[in-house]
């Protein structure tokens, strides 16, 4: 069986679906007896990515349209496995903004300074509740009046999340 990446490589090659440099996947599938290129609606998968099902003889698969991006413009001569979203923005998906990458290089980037995908708060907030937790404040006090919830308050309060902050 075909890696999932020969097999976008395939559907992009044969026509049946294109992608734009800035991340619009098309599909070129005959509905009826006329050939129309539509582009395809993207949904967010739990991990953040943005994601499309494209089709072909083995069935449906769901593909990071990062990946679709990748594939088809960017080289990858040292076959590297991941890609990186420069940015940090998973659902930045131009072509300017990913680069083939180890796993290595993919973790260090994802630790940087930069704030994780799925922060609800940013450094800032986070030294504003460290501020209001050693003036003895209570978590809902700090909750109402920074319109966070407690349970973001408590992760901080025991050293759960931020840390660095």
């Amino acid at each position: 069986m075909k890696t999932k990446d020969k097999r976008i490589k395939d559907l992009l090659d044969s026509g049946k679906y294109d992608v734009t440099k800035d991340g619009v996947v098309i599909s070129n599938q005959y509905r009826g007896n006329k050939n129309r290129s539509e582009p395809l609606k993207p949904h967010v998968g739990p991990d953040g990515y943005s994601r499309v099902v494209l089709s072909d003889s083995d069935g449906a698969m769901s593909c990071c349209v990062h990946r679709v991006v990748a594939i088809k413009y960017l080289e990858n001569d040292d076959g590297l496995p991941e890609i990186n979203h420069i940015d940090g923005c998973r659902s930045n998906n131009s072509l300017s903004n990913i680069e083939w990458v180890t796993r290595n290089q993919n973790v260090r980037h994802s630790i940087s300074d930069k704030p994780h995908w799925s922060a609800k708060i940013d450094a800032d907030m986070a030294k504003k509740i460290k501020e209001m937790i050693a003036d003895e404040r209570g978590s809902t006090y700090i909750a109402n009046k920074l319109g966070i919830t407690r349970s973001i308050v408590e992760s901080i309060r025991r050293g759960v999340t931020w840390k660095h902050a």
